[in-house]
């Protein structure tokens, strides 16, 4: 694996396949739903406007499950930035939507390393509708997603910024599905609260997924087998880091050390390459252009 070359293509294009993504997209329907299946008329709305939210959909009991399984990634990480004296605490006392906030008061930037997104979604309907992709740049204020200006929605993607903007409440228990050309970000959380969100990315596991080959993507179901047992072992066992060090044997004057590895707040990845970068931050003046990234979460090959 640690041979493979790693190319990253320019993200600026002029083809344009709404084919793929709108209306005509959508496939024939089961006269008998799947289990699970959304009604039709939802099915419609996606593949129409590009989204579609879904209330009510997860059991509140998985939704505990998982909220106690983020309390465990919460209190690992806050035991490994007290142990090497961090932050002042440990703050066990904290609730699940405080906790997070008292630690990252001590120490900026280790929501970043949770991978925290505590934002409130907003897209632009119907904007899939050309098929094409938006020329963006990089990165976005003190972040490190890259940024599509409204001047380019309006010109290239035929949207009406003001008319065409949607902020999308999703309850608890409940899920946002979105096209993937739908142009989409996150509003600054400006509660007291840590507001958290999972981000799940389906895709023909015949595609590129992001791992640039050094991991497969997870096969949840096939055509002739829909009750397939998924192979988590797989993923979870190739150790991506080992094989990213083994990868870059050569060029070990640009990895950081174990306690700047372990406390990194930035984060580079290869999108950072696919665009014009027009505004330096913390994570894009680490950024290495003559290092190829692995991943989407800024590890080395």
């Amino acid at each position: 694996m640690a041979d493979t070359e790693i190319e990253v293509v320019p993200g600026a294009t002029d083809e344009a396949n709404p084919e793929i993504f709108n209306i005509q997209a959508m496939p024939p329907q089961p006269k008998e739903p799947k289990p699970g299946q959304l009604p039709e008329d939802m099915i419609k709305k996606f593949f129409e406007d590009g989204f579609v939210i879904v209330e009510n959909f997860f059991d509140k009991k998985l939704l505990d499950d998982c909220r106690e399984a983020v309390n465990e990634l919460v209190d690992q990480l806050a035991n490994k930035l007290y142990t090497a004296g961090k932050i002042k605490g440990l703050y066990k006392k904290l609730g699940f939507f405080e906790r997070l906030i008292k630690i990252e008061a001590d120490f900026p930037g280790a929501n970043i390393i949770l991978h925290k997104y505590g934002k409130l979604p907003q897209v632009m309907n119907r904007g899939h509708k050309t098929g094409k992709v938006g020329t963006h740049q990089c990165c976005h204020g003190g972040t490190w997603y890259v940024m599509l200006e409204d001047d380019e929605m309006k010109q290239k993607l035929d949207i009406d910024v003001e008319k065409d903007r949607v902020l999308c409440r999703v309850p608890y228990g409940g899920m946002l599905l979105l096209n993937n050309m739908i142009p989409h970000r996150s509003l600054p959380n400006i509660s007291k609260q840590t507001r958290w969100s999972l981000d799940l990315r389906w895709q023909n596991p015949k595609l590129p997924n992001g791992f640039y080959k050094m991991k497969n993507s997870v096969l949840m179901r096939t055509e002739d087998n829909p009750n397939l047992e998924v192979d988590w072992d797989s993923f979870v066992g190739i150790d991506r880091h080992k094989v990213q060090r083994e990868a870059v044997e050569d060029i070990k004057d640009v990895i950081p050390n174990a306690e700047d590895e372990d406390f990194d707040t930035t984060i580079q990845g290869p999108w950072m390459k696919k665009w014009e970068i027009v505004h330096v931050n913390d994570h894009v003046s680490k950024l290495d252009k003559n290092t190829d990234y692995a991943t989407w979460h800024g590890h080395k090959a």
